[in-house]
């Protein structure tokens, strides 16, 4: 049986590679593996998540919503706002 950790880096190297041709639903897609591979086996997950925030800031749906959570607007609808993204990329990571 092959070592998960191995198993999740090459996936993740993979990621980079397709990330670099700028295939970036590739590389959201083999990130995603790695990251369910490495919540199966109990693995370290945060070089995954750092990975697919990079494929998700290059994406137009997540890039505007991550602009929305950077916003520092001081109104109660700036800050609902960037709750719900906050909140949806939360559902994203966590599917």
């Amino acid at each position: 049986m092959s070592n998960p950790n191995l198993t999740i880096l090459k996936l993740v190297e993979q990621g980079d590679a397709a990330y670099k041709e700028k295939e970036y639903e590739t590389a959201k897609r083999l990130y995603e593996q790695a990251l369910t591979l490495a919540k199966q086996t109990g693995a370290e997950t945060n070089y995954v998540y750092s990975s697919l925030v990079k494929v998700y800031k290059k994406s137009k749906l997540y890039r505007e919503a991550y602009q929305l959570s950077l916003q520092a607007v001081p109104t109660p609808a700036g800050f609902r706002d960037s709750a719900i993204c906050l909140r949806q990329r939360k559902r994203d990571y966590a599917a």
